[in-house]
């Protein structure tokens, strides 16, 4: 789960609309900085029902989203059953390591005064 790839991203359904994030600023940047009022209004107008409508009319999810959705509800439960994890992403690498021996070699390599002050 914790490594699809690029350009992936976790279905969007009922159950976790909240979590999406819909940006209107770019929209409204683009719109604003080139456009007479008239087409200025015409893409808000526009643009908010298209929003609206994504935001209220999911299509039930397909099999593999529903796969995708189990994966990520047996994560959450793994890590919180794992506080002692750190997961870092590296980009193309995910990074899970044991958060006490993390520390450790950090503090080990911070402590030395000739490298940090």
């Amino acid at each position: 789960m914790l490594k699809l790839g690029e350009k992936f991203n976790l279905p969007i359904n009922q159950d976790n609309k909240e979590n999406v994030l819909v940006e209107f600023k770019h929209i409204e940047h683009s719109i604003t900085s080139r456009s007479k009022n008239i087409i200025i209004n015409f893409v808000r107008n526009n643009s908010i029902s298209i929003l609206n409508k994504f935001y209220n009319n999911f299509p039930s999810p397909s099999f593999n989203d529903r796969i995708i959705l189990k994966w990520l509800h047996l994560t959450k439960i793994f890590i919180n059953d794992h506080s002692n994890l750190l997961i870092a992403d590296k980009g193309n690498v995910t990074v899970i390591l044991d958060k006490d021996l993390y520390i450790s070699k950090m503090e080990e390599v911070l402590s030395n005064v000739d490298i940090y002050s």
